[in-house]
């Protein structure tokens, strides 16, 4: 989800890398990747192939919240799957609804864990 919406807003293309770290730094708090080891530099395709965590962080801030959840959204995240099981409607978080129970709206952090699910 990250990855398209940033390609698509043009605020990342497939060649722009960001670090690849352990852990990346958001204001008071600490956001891991999966890996215990840096990475280094890497590109959006690699990035996926490796799952990295702290470089999808850096481009979801990057690419910003509103491209972020409108492409969850266009790929059907928070609506049921249709599969003949039993199933609830999910939920996508966006500005509005933060905006409306928080008095602000996505914050970095906040963006940081919508970018990585798997």
């Amino acid at each position: 989800v990250t990855a398209l919406a940033g390609l698509e807003s043009g605020a990342i293309t497939p060649n722009t890398s960001f670090e690849c770290p352990s852990a990346y730094q958001i204001g008071d708090r600490q956001f891991h990747n999966w890996n215990k080891d840096g990475e280094g530099s890497m590109t959006v395709v690699d990035a996926i192939k490796r799952s990295c965590n702290t470089r999808f962080y850096q481009a979801g801030m990057q690419t910003g919240s509103k491209a972020v959840v409108d492409m969850a959204e266009r790929m059907g995240f928070g609506q049921p799957t249709g599969l003949p099981i039993p199933e609830m409607k999910g939920f996508v978080p966006s500005d509005a609804y933060y905006q409306q129970t928080s008095g602000h709206k996505i914050l970095n952090g906040m963006l940081a864990s919508i970018c990585i699910g798997q």
